[in-house]
């Protein structure tokens, strides 16, 4: 009985140990099989974030490239652009103290007017109707538009509650570039008056020979219209896209 017993138990060792060999190369060709799937189901994702990215990017480009397109054929309207060389034209023979003494006074007078909700006298009508007209028709997508001239004093404004000396402002700076002129897209700036951010462009308006910079457009792009191109790209079911800062930020 007892060297029966002990055939059993050996045998059922054997078998188990038989077992054991025979489940190790499956564990291992598992195992094996489990890193090479996760790992392309990692490289297939990676693919679709970066073809999401891709058509996120897409999507907000064309909004901005819009926005510099018309920015641009707003510096070369003839009625804006007399409006910036009429205002030039008062700055001529007068040192710099002396034109800073002037875009004070009309600023003085820009802030003194009985009604802030109205344009006081000074400020060209047609020209202001004509931009009023422009931005009424692309209401959706712009908050606001300003022109200046080549010292940053508001010469045409979309508001009549804007600020009247632009020379301060980062847009205005980047778009005269001392002269030279250049295209300017910022980062989505919060609008003090509006509580809602905006995004800057601005373009130089250029003098007759198309070099110099002699006044500047800025059209505030309304953060809604960039939100409705990142909604519309979708991740699954209710994953979304993100539009960031150049810091890195969550803006949308």
């Amino acid at each position: 009985m007892k060297h029966s017993r002990r055939s059993q138990s050996l045998q059922r060792r054997i078998i188990t140990a038989m077992v054991l060999i025979g489940l190790l190369p499956l564990s291992l060709a598992f195992v094996i099989t489990y890193l090479e799937e996760r790992q392309a189901i990692r490289d297939t994702i990676g693919r679709d974030f970066r073809q999401i990215a891709i058509e996120a990017a897409g999507k907000v480009e064309l909004q901005v490239m819009q926005g510099v397109s018309e920015a641009r054929q707003l510096a070369t309207i003839p009625i804006l652009r007399g409006a910036v060389i009429d205002s030039n034209r008062s700055y001529v023979g007068r040192d710099q103290a002396a034109i800073r003494r002037i875009v004070r006074e009309w600023e003085r007078r820009w802030a003194m007017r009985p009604r802030q909700d109205q344009y006081p006298d000074f400020i060209n009508k047609m020209a202001t109707d004509y931009l009023n007209e422009w931005l009424r028709i692309r209401k959706a997508e712009y908050v606001a538009i300003f022109v200046t001239d080549g010292q940053g004093a508001l010469v045409v404004s979309s508001t009549p509650e804007a600020q009247y000396d632009q020379s301060q402002a980062l847009w205005w700076k980047a778009a005269i570039n001392g002269g030279n002129g250049q295209i300017y897209v910022s980062d989505l700036v919060i609008d003090e008056k509006l509580g809602f951010h905006v995004l800057d462009v601005a373009v130089p308006v250029l003098d007759d020979a198309q070099k110099v910079a002699v006044g500047a457009v800025n059209v505030r792009l309304r953060r809604d219209e960039l939100f409705k191109a990142i909604q519309e790209v979708r991740i699954g079911e209710q994953g979304h896209a993100m539009l960031l800062s150049t810091a890195g930020r969550p803006l949308i």
